[in-house]
C-alpha cells in the first residue's frame, strides 16, 4: 500500500505522542537516515504501541516453559562497573549492533562501544548521556525530530528504547514520574 503525505498526517501525531512519552526521558536520534529512505512504509504507531501495550503474541506464546527474564541477571543499578562492562559486551552489543546495522548498514558498519558511549569508551569510561550523540529538545518536545528524521526517530522510539529497557531490566520512560528508561537517557539537550 502505497502512503502518501496525506494519509500519514493522522498517524504522525500519534507518532509524536509517542515518542514523546517514550522518549522524553532518554534515547533518540543518533544517526541520520540513509539518503533516499522511504519513512512512510515505516510500520504504522498502533494506539496500543503507543500505550505501551504489545500488539502480537509474544513469540512461544503457549509454550509450556515460562519465558526467560528480560535484562541482566541482577539489578542492572547494582553491578559494579566490571560486571556492566561484561554485560553489554556479551549481550547487549550482540543484539544491538545488528539492529543498528540493519537500519543503517553503511553508517554502522562497524558497531562498538564507542557508537554510544563515545570516546571515553577507549577510557573505560561509559557515563550516559553521552554528550558526541545527537542533541534533543528540551522538555521532551521531540516534534522537531519526528519532522526533521522521521526514519531515525521512529528507530529509535521502536527498536532502540524497547530494547534498551529490556536488555538492561529497567523501567521504560514514565511521562507522570519522569522516570525511566528513555531517548534523555542517551541524548542530551540542545
Amino acid at each position: 500500500m502505497k502512503r502518501g503525505r496525506d494519509t500519514c498526517v493522522g498517524g504522525s501525531m500519534v507518532v509524536v505522542g509517542a515518542i514523546t512519552a517514550a522518549c522524553a526521558g532518554g534515547g533518540t536520534p543518533t544517526a541520520e537516515a540513509p539518503a533516499g529512505a522511504d519513512t512512510a512504509t515505516a510500520k504504522p504507531a498502533a494506539a496500543d504501541e503507543a500505550a505501551g501495550k504489545p500488539t502480537a503474541e509474544p513469540s512461544g506464546a503457549g509454550d509450556s516453559q515460562p519465558a526467560a527474564k528480560a535484562g541482566p541477571p541482577e539489578p542492572w543499578k547494582g553491578m559494579g562497573a566490571e560486571k556492566r562492562k561484561t554485560y553489554m559486551t556479551d549481550a547487549v552489543l550482540p543484539k544491538m549492533g545488528p539492529e543498528f546495522t540493519s537500519f543503517d548498514g553503511e553508517r554502522y558498519a562497524n558497531v562498538t562501544c564507542k557508537t554510544c558511549h563515545g570516546a571515553g569508551a577507549d577510557k573505560g569510561t561509559f557515563a550516559m548521556p553521552n554528550p558526541k550523540l545527537a542533541k534533543l529538545p528540551p522538555g521532551g518536545n521531540l516534534q522537531a525530530v519526528l519532522k526533521d528524521d522521521p526514519a531515525v526517530a521512529n528507530f529509535m522510539m521502536r527498536n532502540v528504547v524497547p530494547n534498551m529497557v529490556e536488555l538492561l531490566g529497567v523501567e521504560a520512560y514514565d511521562p507522570e514520574s519522569g522516570a525511566g528508561f528513555g531517548c534523555y537517557s542517551c541524548h542530551g539537550t540542545k
